[in-house]
């Protein structure tokens, strides 16, 4: 059977997925303390067969997350054999997954504007990066593909499926409650226009069972983990004094926000004006997209309620952004649109190599595994006891080592803990700098072994990172 030219440009697509969500992973995937731990979690949950709702607790202490992120990931990382690339590959596949289910959904809605749309979903700087990283937020957009796909059937018996899975995203980041909260209420206002309460009922319903596990944990495990504390104990700053301090505050999330999706300031600054003018049209022609333009506009006005912002925490609103540029509009203000999508393309186009071939110490997969096999090895050959470990003189902020600490913990060797610098034997020190620069290192943890023998030494192919071992100070 010959292939069409629709058929050959839909292999060319997905080859091309594959190369930006999974060409140079080992390099570039992110995989510092809190993809480690996440490991070390997932392979407990397997080991143990210990099915839970509870997932990573915050730094701080405040929030205990949930643990569909560790189950969308545990298949991939025993098909890996829990090596650190793993759970790295199970981010691509999803984010893979992902950007089919958006090329579905734009074929759907829009398919004038497939081939440019196709070329954002393959190049677009945060989708990309989702898809490369296993992080819980970046499995959000995975869900609000889905959800958005699934209601733009306009079947009501999808509604239910279509609730459910906004809801899912609430799994992977509390903030993802804006966005749901605003496609909800656009699903409600619509259905209730079209005086057609089945369609709310079958969303919140849908919506609901969400957030189901949650109250069961709660109320069988009192007082409580995950309402209880994200109702107290979140990252929400206070009310503010004025209504000039939330002006001010939205304005500036947001411009962090459009630095995040046009990473090029001169595309961006192009994209402003032009942006600006297609809300003006869609607002005097009354147009369905702002919807979807609301939905996007809430989760940015709700994260600019957060004390710190980050830009992950946009990742809900990042699929009903993309969807308002590509709905369709009358011919008068669809070159608009058009406009504002292809400047979000150029500058995508230009930033995609880079992102597939920066290498940063809090990517480099593929090193930080081979400095845990050398340890491992070197402990095991020499039988050595009361082992430390310590990260000096390098970029690499985490003195303490955790990712390292986690992948040993993962082959079943434990270390001496960061209290018990001054009783350990040996101290493994990872580092980017000089045996001369890193005894001089003023740290802490170096003070117990500045004056002792050096035993072992290795350096590491195409990279600056080496590995020290010394024996504590005489």
């Amino acid at each position: 059977m010959k292939l069409s030219n629709r058929h050959l440009l839909l292999v060319l697509f997905l080859l091309l997925l594959v190369i930006t969500r999974f060409l140079n992973l080992d390099r570039t995937a992110r995989f510092i303390w809190d993809e480690s731990s996440d490991l070390v979690r997932i392979q407990q949950i397997y080991l143990e067969r210990d099915l839970t709702l509870v997932g990573p607790i915050s730094e701080d202490g405040n929030k205990v997350f949930p643990s569909l992120t560790y189950y969308m990931l545990l298949p991939f990382a025993v098909l890996g054999n829990f090596h650190p690339l793993s759970t790295a590959l199970g981010a691509a596949f999803w984010g893979a997954l992902t950007a089919v289910l958006i090329l579905i959904l734009i074929n759907k809605i829009n398919k004038a504007l497939l081939i440019p749309s196709a070329l954002l979903v393959l190049t677009w700087y945060p989708l990309v990066e989702i898809g490369r990283w296993a992080w819980n937020p970046n499995l959000i957009p995975f869900w609000m593909s889905l959800s958005l796909l699934l209601y733009f059937f306009k079947k009501d018996k999808l509604l239910f499926l279509s609730g459910l899975f906004i809801g899912l995203s609430f799994h992977h980041h509390y903030l993802s409650v804006f966005a749901i909260f605003a496609f909800w209420l656009g699903v409600t206002t619509d259905a209730f226009m079209k005086k057609n309460p089945n369609r709310i009922m079958l969303f919140s319903l849908g919506l609901s069972m969400a957030f189901v596990p949650f109250v069961l944990f709660d109320l069988t495990h009192p007082p409580g983990l995950f309402l209880s504390r994200i109702l107290y104990f979140n990252y929400l700053a206070q009310p503010p004094s004025s209504i000039n301090f939330l002006i001010d505050n939205i304005a500036n999330v947001t411009g962090q926000s459009f630095n995040y999706l046009i990473q090029i300031g001169v595309f961006r600054y192009l994209f402003y004006p032009s942006f600006l003018f297609l809300i003006f049209k869609d607002i005097k022609a009354k147009s369905k997209a702002l919807f979807l333009l609301f939905v996007f506009a809430f989760q940015i006005a709700g994260s600019s309620l957060v004390e710190t912002f980050y830009t992950h925490y946009i990742l809900p609103g990042i699929i009903f952004f993309l969807t308002y540029l590509i709905y369709p509009r009358n011919k008068s203000y669809t070159k608009v649109a058009t406009v504002c999508l292809l400047l979000v393309l150029a500058s995508s186009l230009i930033t995609i190599i880079p992102q597939l071939n920066k290498v940063s110490w809090q990517t480099d997969i593929k090193t930080v595994y081979c400095i845990t096999e050398s340890i491992e090895e070197t402990i095991t050959l020499n039988e050595l006891k009361n082992n430390n470990i310590a990260v000096l003189a390098s970029p690499d902020e985490n003195i303490y080592g955790r990712r390292y600490r986690d992948l040993l913990l993962l082959k079943g060797i434990e270390l001496k803990n960061k209290d018990e610098y001054r009783i350990s034997d040996h101290l493994f020190a990872v580092s980017t700098s000089r045996e001369d620069v890193l005894r001089k290192d003023p740290a802490y943890e170096m003070s117990f072994f500045s004056q002792g023998e050096l035993l072992y030494y290795k350096e590491f192919d195409n990279s600056e990172w080496k590995l020290y071992l010394f024996n504590s100070s005489p």
